[in-house]
């Protein structure tokens, strides 16, 4: 079988957490690449294998199966009395345009009449029905959602099997109790793909040792990944706290663990450092302190200071890292770049990282960044390995 999965606007780091993620629920497969618009993946592996899969990305706006094109697909929906369908069509393909389009639609609701299945069907007037549309609708309840793009030179359709989970994303952003918009917020959708880049399982352990307000944990914490938290303010050690049992009890998660505490990385209580060096933690995923949010380009002497604060971040926790007990172990962590009058000005990961560790980020080509065209903040994406 032929499985799609729609990756979001940023195609390189999305395919790094799709490739990151799959192994762990799906034993054999093998991956096409039509970028930007779309994966494919094919396996032998149960639907609700590929499922589970999905409902872990953070990149990716929606999957579903490659179906044939000869109208087999209407067969399941033959016997409904009511059926409510969309159709989205991704990319530049010939011969679709919005008019095209809806006479497509007509051709469906048309085919469903003709055996007496009552239709009402969604067409957009960009011809990308979105996740919440989909969602408030029921449609992939209620019906189906036809998916057509241009790939590999010829026309491909698609039955969806989900799309993106924009509430779980909304919730954690702004439903939680606490966030501190002046340490800069780092984003759900962000935070859950460097999870993901760690490649844990359910009821491994993942530290944050930059903690903040606990987006990291929340989203590892959701996933049944037990959390170590860290950070330097006190207020900070509460609000992850307080917004983790606040999501514990929204979800009834009674069985994953957590512990937050207040550490100085700098300057570690040796009590706490020894701990540390002592538990059995499986990855690490974090973004430190780089600055109050940005709204204008930084000066070159604010920017060096700016990067200079997290060299020596990175420097202290790689020595703590090197004194641990750690086993294919990988950490997932941001360096900023900061956009300056004379372009832009970053750090280099070898500044801090000594030579036992692995950059796995070579492997996917390209480099992994979350940024817009108007950024100025950078947050550039390393995945590094260390094998004992």
């Amino acid at each position: 079988m032929t499985y799609y999965f729609l990756p979001g606007r940023l195609f390189t780091l999305s395919k790094a957490e799709l490739l990151s993620v799959l192994p762990l629920y799906v034993k054999d497969f093998t991956l096409e690449y039509a970028a930007p618009s779309v994966i494919f993946v094919k396996t032998n592996s149960l639907e609700a294998d590929l499922k589970q899969v999905f409902e872990r990305l953070g990149g990716f706006l929606g999957f579903g199966k490659v179906i044939d094109e000869n109208g087999q697909f209407l067969a399941p929906f033959m016997d409904k009395e009511k059926v409510t369908f969309g159709v989205n069509v991704y990319g530049k393909v010939d011969g679709f345009d919005y008019s095209s389009g809806k006479k497509f639609c007509e051709e469906i609701k048309k085919n469903l009449k003709a055996n007496n299945v009552a239709s009402k069907y969604l067409f957009a007037t960009s011809m990308v029905l979105s996740a919440i549309v989909v969602e408030k609708e029921k449609i992939l309840e209620r019906g189906f959602l036809m998916e057509i793009f241009k790939a590999n030179g010829k026309l491909n359709y698609g039955m969806s099997l989900g799309v993106q989970d924009i509430e779980s994303f909304a919730s954690l952003e702004y439903d939680k109790p606490y966030t501190d918009k002046r340490m800069g917020v780092l984003p759900a959708k962000l935070a859950r793909m460097m999870v993901n880049l760690a490649g844990l399982k359910p009821n491994q352990t993942l530290w944050d040792p930059f903690c903040g307000s606990g987006t990291i944990l929340l989203e590892a914490f959701k996933q049944g990944i037990h959390v170590i938290g860290s950070d330097i303010d006190s207020k900070a050690v509460r609000m992850s706290e307080a917004n983790i049992e606040w999501l514990a009890a929204k979800e009834g998660n009674k069985s994953t663990k957590y512990k937050v505490f207040k550490m100085d990385i700098l300057k570690p209580d040796s009590h706490i450092l020894g701990l540390l060096r002592k538990t059995d933690f499986d990855g690490l995923v974090c973004e430190p302190y780089m600055g109050p949010p940005a709204l204008e380009t930084i000066g070159e002497k604010r920017a060096r200071a700016l990067l200079e604060g997290v060299k020596s971040l990175y420097v202290a926790l790689f020595e703590i890292l090197e004194h641990s007990k750690l086993s294919n172990f990988n950490a997932v962590i941001i360096v900023p770049s900061y956009r300056t009058p004379r372009g832009w000005m970053t750090l280099s990961v070898s500044d801090f990282v000594g030579k036992r560790w692995t950059i796995l980020n070579k492997k996917w080509g390209e480099p992994l960044q979350w940024s817009r065209s108007d950024s100025i903040i950078r947050r550039n994406i390393f995945v590094l390995s260390k094998r004992n």
